[in-house]
């Protein structure tokens, strides 16, 4: 019976242990879930701050009386939703090439409506060198009409060889996503 009972503990022991690892292993996994899940919220909560906060700088545009042509600076002109983003592409397309960086592809996403006017969005994906894409960066947050930049992400590629500069990262792989707010006359 001393056997049995030897026996019973050990499978017990091994059972513990087994669970023990098994929780030990799904704990990262579900707390890279939960920041997954949690990032995602942000990002919406952020997006719709910077719009909230659009709004408000052209309400205010508005409340201060500010001339009609002053206020359609800040739009993107199109006659049509699908004109407002040929011209965001290539308001896109020129300033990238402007600095010396190059567009691998350039995706017009779909409009939406917002409050009467329309909120049209490019993901730009490119090739650019830090300086530049520091100047492109600048150049879209001071621009008129206004230009928001939704999502960057920038990597470093991965090389066979390691350049004679440690500091010198290369050219960088940068994917964006810039909106901006545009008057339509009549929907697309």
């Amino acid at each position: 019976m001393g056997q049995n009972t030897s026996r019973i503990a050990t499978i017990g022991v091994l059972l513990v242990a087994t669970s023990l690892l098994g929780a030990a292993v799904a704990a990262p996994w579900l707390s890279i879930s939960w920041l997954k899940k949690n990032t995602a919220q942000k990002k919406q909560i952020l997006t719709a701050l910077d719009r909230q906060i659009a709004d408000a700088r052209v309400a205010q545009a508005r409340e201060r009386g500010d001339d009609e042509s002053n206020f359609k600076s800040l739009l993107l002109a199109g006659a049509t939703a699908g004109i407002a983003g040929a011209s965001l592409k290539k308001l896109a397309n020129d300033l990238v090439l402007g600095h010396g960086s190059v567009a691998q592809s350039i995706q017009i996403l779909a409009p939406k409506v917002d409050g009467g006017l329309t909120y049209i969005t490019v993901r730009l994906s490119m090739t650019s060198s830090t300086d530049a894409l520091r100047e492109i960066l600048y150049k879209l947050e001071t621009s008129r009409p206004l230009i928001f930049v939704e999502a960057l992400t920038v990597r470093v590629p991965q090389r066979d060889q390691q350049a004679a500069d440690r500091h010198y990262l290369g050219p960088l792989e940068v994917i964006m996503q810039i909106g901006v707010y545009a008057a339509i006359e009549k929907a697309s």
